[in-house]
Formats: C-alpha cells, sequence, structure tokens
C-alpha cells in the first residue's frame, strides 16, 4: 500500500489535474460558478445561526462561529464517508482500463473534498471577521490536526471502499448513520462546561466524529482541545490505517471483479 501511495505522490498530475477539471466541469455552465460552494453555507449559518444562538439554553458569543466552522468540515468529512462505498463503483471504467494505482482514485476524491473545504473556508473567515474572533497562536495547530484529518480521510477511503464494492447495501447504512452523526455531533449544538463531566461528555468520548472535528475547529477558533480528543483521533488514525493496509493488500485485485 505505502509503495502504491509513495508512486502516486511522485505524479501529482494525474490526480490533482483531473479533481480540478472535474471541479471546473461540474460549475462550468452555471451562472455564479464555483459561488453555490459558499451559498450552501452562507444561508445555513445565516438563517439558522441567529435563530440557533437565541433559543439556546446556553447561549454563547461563539456559537456562530462554532456552527460556521463546525458546518464546513462536517461538510468534508462527510463528502469523503459518504463518497467512501462508492469509491470503486464510481471509478470501475478507470480501473477496467489495465493497471491504475489504486491511490490515484483515492487522491483525486480527496483533492475534490479539500477544493470545496478551501472555497466554503471563505464563508468561516467572514463569519470570523463579523463576530471579532481573531487568530491566535493555536492556529499552529491546524498542521496536526489536518495531517489527522487526512489520515482518516485515507484509510476510511480505503477500508468503506472495499466494503462498499463487496456490500453494495453500506452506502445506504453509511448515508444513515451521516444523517444521524451530523445532528448528534456538536455542530448545530455546543457542549458547556457543564456537560463535559456529565451523561453528553461521556456520549462524546465515543463519538469518532466529534475527535475528528474538534482539534480542526478549535485550532481555528482558539477555543480550548481536550486532550482526549487528540489521543482518541490519533488511536483511531493508527488502528484504521493498519486496517487499510492490511485489507488493501489482500483485496486490491478483486475490487474490479465486485463492481
Amino acid at each position: 500500500m505505502f509503495a502504491d501511495l509513495k508512486s502516486a505522490f511522485g505524479t501529482p498530475g494525474v490526480w490533482l489535474y483531473s479533481a480540478w477539471v472535474t471541479f471546473l466541469i461540474k460549475y462550468r455552465k452555471t451562472m455564479l460558478g464555483p459561488l453555490w460552494i459558499m451559498i450552501g453555507p452562507a444561508m445555513f449559518i445565516l438563517v439558522l445561526g441567529e435563530l440557533f444562538k437565541n433559543v439556546a439554553a446556553h447561549s454563547n458569543h461563539l456559537f456562530v462561529p462554532h456552527l460556521a466552522a463546525g458546518l464546513v468540515i462536517w461538510n468534508y468529512m462527510a463528502s469523503i464517508v459518504n463518497g467512501a462505498p462508492r469509491l470503486y463503483v464510481h471509478n470501475r471504467a478507470s480501473l477496467l482500463h489495465g493497471p491504475v494505482n489504486h491511490f490515484n482514485v483515492i487522491l483525486k476524491v480527496i483533492c475534490s473534498a479539500l477544493i470545496v473545504f478551501l472555497h466554503q473556508m471563505v464563508v468561516v473567515i467572514a463569519v470570523m471577521a463579523l463576530h471579532h474572533v481573531a487568530p491566535t497562536a493555536s492556529l499552529l495547530l491546524l498542521l496536526p490536526a489536518a495531517a489527522l484529518a487526512l489520515i482518516h480521510s485515507m484509510w476510511v477511503l480505503i477500508v468503506l471502499g472495499i466494503l462498499g464494492a463487496r456490500y453494495r447495501d453500506l452506502a445506504e447504512v453509511v448515508e444513515m448513520i451521516m444523517r444521524i452523526a451530523f445532528l448528534a455531533t456538536p455542530i448545530i449544538w455546543m457542549v458547556g462546561d457543564d456537560g463535559r463531566g456529565s451523561i453528553v461528555g461521556i456520549y462524546l468520548t465515543f463519538n469518532p466524529f466529534y475527535h475528528v472535528l474538534e482539534p480542526l475547529r478549535g485550532a481555528l477558533l482558539g477555543t480550548p482541545i481536550a486532550a482526549s480528543s487528540w489521543i482518541i483521533s490519533a488511536s483511531m488514525a493508527a488502528l484504521g490505517i493498519t486496517l487499510a493496509a492490511a485489507m488493501y493488500r489482500r483485496f486490491r485485485h478483486l475490487v474490479v471483479l465486485w463492481t
């Protein structure tokens, strides 16, 4: 697996160019073009941000930036997780052309999601500026947090991609789980100081999405990041990559037959 990954990194034009062209083609006949990527999150934050802020039991001046950062990061995570079970199914034609480095497909998906994420980050920066959330030294934590998020993206695509090629129902199951997880993860709600030691805190300990999202959001907003989130996220990344390596070695030649 790591040899294929190294080979793919050696030819970035293959997956980077493909992701960029796909992005351009998607919006080439629309009047607003890539602005549509930002309009959706902006409307969600504008319409619901103030409403949720006013009805929340623990109103907080950071709620709208918290919502904006959480929503944009969640959109990236959801695009990876929801797309993973159909990874090989959607790229069957490429795989049938002959020997293909699977990581060219995997990195293309990650790159496409990152292009959308970077566009939507404009909305987060605007919200932070409007709510006077100044950058802090915690921005340096974006580097390890982003590295962990990319590692998670890679192993999720490999593991769910292989399982999704074999079991087509997995895509529907994953989408159902992600819809529930959006509401169960603190994106449109905040965890108060009194909640961390209660049943909510215990629940969040076992919420994997929270531990991937929180370091990124905390680094952006300058809010405290629990050490447990770093430990759990790093542990999941290590276990995930180990599982992905084993599955990739065993099943990468079979996915074409399954799709």
